[in-house]
């Protein structure tokens, strides 16, 4: 492939499948960095897996492989690569520079997205860890400047790793606005066949570890059995603790109460955004959760832990509310929510999550480069 030679060229590196069109992700920020074609002195390419027909792809792997392989196969692709001036190199993992470690003329750019580090510790082998550790402190210098989701992630990294930043910013994910927005929620109800009067909580996303998706039903059986309520929660996404859950809701006796909705495309995550009365976070660890944005946007409120930037977003929205990993607290910040019937717009304050304003201020930090 040639590379403009009158031009930054802009170079995303990732194991994501670009062709993936459901909940959240990585996948969803490479597309908003990528996609904004009215600008003159910037051209984007992607290095990935899978076979997209995307203009400006490069393939690693031919399918979505572990990261492992991903990264040994890029020690090949790194040949077709350019190591020039007017090359950034925009990764999503530290590690991943190691294959493009000579290629000195050019510059690096890293985002942040969540922590990491704490997934590893947590479900992965102590001497991988400790391999991870020692490989992200030593390649953290290299880069010419950082992206987080929130304030919060960069300094955790900057104190944790000790590296002197060059340049940096903090630029949230950003959200479709034009799909994610308030509409007639009688009607699309009356389309999935839920009554009006139901009292539905949603949460949508991977069903994995992180995700933490044991508190939502933990508090659902205080508000459920324990203050006799009578909510609705629905359950959006796959991942490997679908079936845990699933067997936890029949323990509890919650199963009537609980829908798995299986994975969702964009337009159906907006549908179920726009019926549900909350939406709920309950993860360990997060970047900067999309879905809370895309909730605010169709005027749903939330309930979420102190996770990622929630805690930094949360308290401009009137009606939503931060809450702790306690399951009875937890469980009250729902009902209080939800109990509340007053109805908030938030169409003004969510255009700072407008695609338009994350693409100019990341095409700016590019340029600053």
């Amino acid at each position: 492939m040639k590379f403009d030679k009158n031009v930054l060229n802009i170079i995303h590196i990732d194991n994501s499948n670009l062709l993936n069109n459901t909940i959240g992700g990585i996948v969803s920020y490479i597309k908003d960095a990528t996609t904004d074609k009215n600008i003159s002195d910037l051209s984007y390419y992607i290095v990935g897996s899978g076979n997209p027909k995307f203009e400006n792809f490069i393939q690693v792997t031919s399918r979505s492989y572990p990261n492992i392989f991903f990264f040994l196969k890029l020690f090949i692709t790194q040949f077709k690569l350019p190591n020039t001036g007017n090359i950034i190199y925009h990764l999503h993992e530290p590690y991943m520079l190691l294959p493009l470690y000579f290629k000195t003329r050019a510059k690096f750019v890293l985002t942040f997205h969540g922590i990491k580090s704490q997934s590893i510790r947590d479900r992965k082998h102590k001497i991988l860890y400790i391999l991870y550790e020692i490989v992200t402190k030593s390649l953290l210098k290299r880069f010419d400047g950082y992206i987080s989701d929130s304030d919060a992630i960069f300094l955790h990294h900057k104190n944790k790793y000790h590296f002197a930043p060059k340049k940096n910013i903090t630029l949230p994910v950003s959200v479709d606005l034009k799909k994610f927005r308030p509409r007639e929620k009688d009607e699309i109800r009356e389309l999935k066949e839920i009554p009006k009067q139901k009292k539905i909580i949603l949460y949508i996303g991977r069903i994995s570890y992180e995700k933490n998706i044991e508190l939502i039903i933990d508090a659902l059986h205080i508000t459920n059995i324990i203050r006799e309520k009578e909510y609705q929660l629905l359950i959006g996404g796959e991942g490997p603790k679908l079936d845990e859950l699933k067997q936890k809701s029949v323990i509890l006796k919650l199963a009537k109460y609980i829908k798995f909705l299986g994975i969702l495309s964009k337009d159906e995550v907006a549908d179920y955004m726009n019926i549900a009365d909350v939406f709920v976070i309950s993860s360990l660890r997060e970047g900067g959760p999309i879905t809370l944005k895309e909730s605010l946007a169709c005027n749903l409120k939330v309930v979420s832990v102190p996770v990622g930037d929630a805690p930094e977003i949360i308290p401009d929205f009137e009606g939503c509310k931060s809450t702790s990993y306690e399951p009875t607290e937890f469980a009250q910040s729902i009902i209080d929510v939800i109990e509340d019937n007053k109805h908030f717009d938030y169409s003004e304050k969510v255009k700072l999550f407008s695609q338009k304003i994350f693409q100019q201020k990341m095409n700016n930090f590019y340029r600053s480069l």
